[in-house]
């Protein structure tokens, strides 16, 4: 049996209006013509470079993205993020400056919050000389004022110009008023004074008035009978490192005249005649006037 031939459904009414306003579009476009289109294709391109200039930054310091105009050297400081955003490096410097008198401010860093850091910089270089320094303070044609370097054993963490004379009362330094608290080199700290560890006169024996007289021409003096005994006790009361017996300061007068006293490693003292000849060695103060200041390098 034969199929019966289908007969086409015809468009409806809203589909005739479609068709022809389609078709009305594409006439109007086509009468355009080459200069619109090429106006469009022009501001398509720009808008292509506009956008070029967005990208997703790395991740701020909380883990989240973000969108945000790619940053390089140059651009304004981005308040409250990394700057730049993620590790990279920038070879020039950002300088924050002032032409401003006194009680003017160039730049304040300021954290209300408890144990808040006002400036917190981190630095890896750990060069020994002033200019090395993480915090470097500069006057103008004076050069380095301070500078606080990460250096390693010996070297101070803190350097002031040697220029810089002016003094800071207690200051808790190696200079205190003006004055070096330290024993000499060559001498030992004990009992609040210092002792030079070697004997005088290579280990000879002298009469008590040289003796008297060569500490007195360095600035130093023999020691008393208690300071005596105590540089015995402290060299272990060992006549090889301490003597037989040391003057000290201590005198007397006899029947036969001036007598001086001797101290043994024993920390046991007894006079005798200051024409005798014994060892000595001289004792100082750990405080003492600060050296010279060198002159200042142009």
């Amino acid at each position: 049996m034969m199929g019966r031939k289908q007969t086409p459904t015809p468009p409806s009414e809203g589909e005739r209006d479609r068709s022809a306003l389609r078709s009305a579009v594409d006439a109007g476009v086509r009468a355009a013509g080459a200069r619109r289109l090429r106006a469009v294709l022009i501001n398509a391109a720009i808008l292509t470079v506009a956008l070029a200039g967005f990208a997703v930054a790395q991740n701020s310091d909380d883990g989240s993205a973000r969108s945000a105009v790619s940053r390089s050297a140059g651009d304004p400081v981005e308040l409250g993020r990394r700057n730049p955003g993620g590790g990279a490096s920038v070879g020039s410097e950002t300088a924050i400056v002032a032409n401003a008198g006194n009680d003017q401010l160039a730049l304040r860093l300021t954290n209300n919050a408890n144990g808040g850091r006002a400036n917190s910089s981190t630095c890896t270089n750990d060069g020994t000389q002033p200019t090395d320094g993480c915090h470097v303070y500069v006057n103008k044609g004076k050069g380095t004022v301070a500078s606080f370097r990460s250096a390693g054993s010996g070297v101070a963490p803190f350097a002031v110009r040697n220029t810089n004379d002016g003094m800071v009362s207690s200051l808790n330094s190696q200079y205190v008023n003006n004055n070096q608290v330290a024993c000499p080199q060559g001498t030992q700290l004990v009992g609040g004074f210092c002792f030079e560890t070697a004997l005088r006169q290579n280990n000879t024996q002298v009469q008590y008035d040289a003796a008297f007289n060569e500490c007195l021409g360095d600035g130093r003096r023999l020691p008393s009978n208690g300071e005596a005994a105590l540089i015995g006790k402290t060299l272990n009361n060992d006549p090889a490192q301490y003597g037989s017996g040391n003057w000290s300061d201590d005198t007397g007068i006899s029947a036969t005249g001036q007598t001086g006293s001797i101290v043994l490693p024993t920390g046991f003292h007894v006079q005798i005649a200051r024409t005798d000849a014994v060892q000595f060695r001289c004792v100082t103060s750990p405080i003492s006037p600060k050296p010279a200041t060198p002159a200042a390098t142009p």
